[in-house]
């Protein structure tokens, strides 16, 4: 495998600004689950400043009912090193934003060994809008399907209906001429 030299080349961007620049939320945190990096992407989807993250528990970014989940996820990665969630893949986890909100989200994670310890860094993606986006596709097309469907039952019914009356109306001439004009009375 090849690994990055120790000491990238002079014109290379410190490791710090490219996280603190890159438009998804990055979060590290150590093996305690504290915060202890949150780039201003992250500020911006959990509506939290990074001074207001680092330090607290992950848990304030995840939603009640899925903490005990998270955490044995989080356990079982630091003793594997092996995440069964991958970006784009399965349903969707779920972030907390400070103002109450939850919003869907993509996310996945790495593990760094150092001197100073084990840390799992969270790259995440705000799925809210593709869901939406998702959701609308859905429901116009449910309304095409339905529509179309009306349709076919309206033909339906004017050709069936259609059909009886012209048998009606057969039927009731022959049986005119059967009786003649005298039987009308």
């Amino acid at each position: 495998t090849s690994h990055l030299p120790m000491e990238p080349p002079a014109n290379t961007p410190p490791l710090l600004d490219i996280i603190q620049s890159a438009t998804e939320p990055i979060i590290t945190v150590d093996a305690r689950q504290r915060i202890v990096m949150f780039n201003p992407a992250a500020e911006r989807v959990f509506l939290r400043e990074a001074g207001q993250a680092v330090g607290a528990p992950l848990d304030i970014l995840i939603p009640a009912r899925f903490r005990a989940v998270h955490a044995r996820h989080v356990e079982r990665f630091q003793q594997t090193g092996i995440s069964e969630r991958k970006m784009g893949l399965g349903a969707p986890l779920w972030g907390l934003r400070a103002n109450g909100e939850e919003f869907p989200m993509e996310a996945s994670i790495s593990q760094t060994r150092s001197e100073a310890g084990v840390f799992l860094s969270i790259f995440l993606r705000d799925i809210t809008e593709r869901q939406r986006m998702e959701q609308t596709l859905l429901s116009n097309a449910l309304l095409h399907v339905r529509e179309q469907e009306k349709k076919h039952i309206a033909r339906e019914l004017h050709d069936d209906l259609g059909q009886s009356l012209t048998a009606l109306t057969m039927e009731l001439s022959q049986l005119a001429a059967r009786l003649g004009p005298a039987d009308t009375d």
